[in-house]
């Protein structure tokens, strides 16, 4: 979802959910890095700082992609 939404242009506010955690993070840099767009990692990571201990009460989605097509959506909730 990242790659095709930030092929062209940079979509700062797509990445932002992604920033707020370690793991999220690490998807952030392997997403720049296919789209050659890793220079922007430094941008993205003073834009949104990270935000571990602010997870109370949320839900995370996972979804998993093969060869362009949605593999399987799970989701955990938190409280």
């Amino acid at each position: 979802m990242l790659i095709k939404k930030n092929k062209l242009d940079l979509k700062k506010n797509s990445f932002q959910d992604y920033m707020k955690a370690p793991c999220g993070r690490q998807v952030v840099k392997i997403s720049l890095n296919k789209i050659n767009k890793a220079y922007c990692y430094n941008l993205l990571k003073k834009e949104f700082p990270i935000e571990i201990f602010n997870y109370k009460k949320t839900t995370t989605k996972f979804v998993f992609y093969k060869e362009g097509e949605i593999e399987s959506i799970f989701s955990v909730k938190s409280d």
